[in-house]
């Protein structure tokens, strides 16, 4: 029957055909890697299977039941029943997967040479039962070398050995695919630091599925709803980088949240079903100017780690050839790839442990999203001797915030608590006793001293 040609489909290429019905796509191994079949080899593979009916009816000891085989070979070559005997086999529970089946161990890293065991750093043969897609640009060689990403390291660091070093744990926690840490990485520096550069490189060796583009849009909030497509892009990746973003940009807090916080996410690919994963990436941020937070979401900040990318090459110095360079897997890739893999090795022995330079940077971050902050720049005076009274502030505020046509001014309570995540006290001083604020002062009365 022709049902029979979909099992006899399975049992001649069913180690090297798999079929996922959310993505509506059949894959193909390659001996390295699970593919999607944009060649349409699994019809090949149907016409070679019909044929070889010729072959069961030639081996029959009845003559009725060759004649009935030969009769059903040459009817099952039909373009019609060649795609019935695919589509049947489509659910046949040796090559049904899920999408979720597909780069589930976290403890592998597919590369051209063998898959690496994170866990005991060895290079395994490629196994189809893995189901892994995804595969890294560069082989793995745990004594590759180059200069001249050791010498771009340096100079992007601005020669700091302990910002080098922590890059290095960063990256080598994103590759472990376990998100344990539910953090985010923000590049920031001005141009030419070096910011861009370092993501592609990574991204080059990583290849496309360990290492994934990302417009910053999607993390970002906005009027149209969320691009599931986008997010759906991501699946099996470990490496997400997005990079640049516009002047004014706020961050989709509630996103990146659960993006970082290992909590499964529903998505789907245009046209088709949804789908749930789990992400194993981590994301890296990088732009010159700082899209903007809730400076008073605790949750928030405990997953960004701002990256001080404030070493810029003079322009004299530039080299306009460096950023291909380090993209040249050819030359760079395995030594990129050897650099992530000792940095995962080294967060396994002391996870990120995070500098002081490195806090710092993240806590300006965060002082710099105070909603207050510029109209303590611009009216205020801040001392631990200042104070003024939460009327006269207030005032000042709404003052300056309609001077200023701000689009959305804060409400007292919302004014209050910024002012407490500056680090001013609520202090009640003078006769009577009026309610303020100690530690910030009017410019226009000066600081009151008490």
């Amino acid at each position: 029957t022709y049902s029979h040609n979909a099992e006899r489909l399975v049992a001649r290429y069913g180690e090297a055909i798999r079929y996922c019905k959310a993505a509506g796509t059949w894959y193909i191994y390659d001996g390295m890697r699970w593919r999607p079949d944009v060649l349409d080899a699994v019809m090949e593979f149907a016409k070679t299977t019909a044929r070889g009916i010729h072959t069961e009816a030639a081996d029959a000891d009845d003559p009725r039941e060759q004649r009935a085989k030969g009769k059903h070979a040459v009817a099952s070559q039909s373009k019609t029943k060649l795609r019935s005997m695919i589509d049947l086999a489509q659910s046949i529970p040796q090559v049904a997967v899920r999408p979720e089946n597909f780069d589930s161990r976290r403890d592998l890293l597919n590369t051209p040479n063998g898959t690496l065991n994170l866990t005991t750093f060895e290079l395994q043969a490629h196994d189809p039962a893995d189901l892994l897609t995804v595969i890294t640009s560069a082989p793995y060689d745990p004594e590759a070398r180059n200069d001249l990403w050791e010498d771009f390291l340096s100079r992007t660091t601005g020669g700091s050995p302990e910002l080098q070093a922590f890059l290095q744990r960063a990256v080598g926690y994103t590759l472990s695919g376990r998100c344990s840490e539910e953090v985010c990485f923000y590049a920031y520096g001005p141009t030419a630091s070096g910011k861009t550069t370092f993501a592609m490189a990574l991204l080059a060796a990583l290849g496309d599925g360990y290492g994934r583009s990302a417009n910053f849009d999607t993390f970002l909030r906005r009027d149209a709803p969320t691009i599931y497509d986008d997010l759906a892009r991501l699946v099996g990746a470990r490496f997400v980088a997005a990079m640049e973003t516009r002047d004014g940009a706020t961050f989709n807090e509630g996103l990146l949240k659960s993006l970082t916080g290992r909590d499964p996410v529903t998505v789907r690919h245009l046209y088709q079903a949804w789908f749930t994963y789990v992400p194993q990436y981590v994301i890296w941020f990088g732009a010159n100017m700082r899209a903007r937070v809730a400076a008073d979401d605790a949750a928030i900040w405990r997953r960004i780690i701002q990256l001080p990318f404030s070493n810029s090459v003079p322009a004299a110095e530039r080299d306009p050839e460096l950023k291909e360079r380090l993209q040249d897997c050819r030359t760079c890739g395995a030594a990129i790839l050897r650099w992530a893999i000792d940095g995962l090795k080294e967060w396994q022995r002391r996870r990120l442990a995070i500098p002081d330079g490195v806090r710092r940077a993240t806590d300006e971050y965060q002082a710099s999203q105070n909603p207050a902050a510029d109209f303590v720049d611009d009216c205020c005076v801040r001392a631990d001797t200042a104070w003024a009274s939460s009327t006269a502030l207030w005032e000042a505020y709404q003052h300056w915030a309609q001077g200023g046509g701000l689009k959305y001014p804060l409400t007292f309570r919302r004014f209050s608590r910024a002012l407490e995540g500056m680090g001013c006290v609520p202090d009640r001083r003078g006769t009577p006793q009026q309610r303020g604020w100690a530690g910030v002062g009017l410019l226009a009365e000066g600081a009151q001293d008490t």
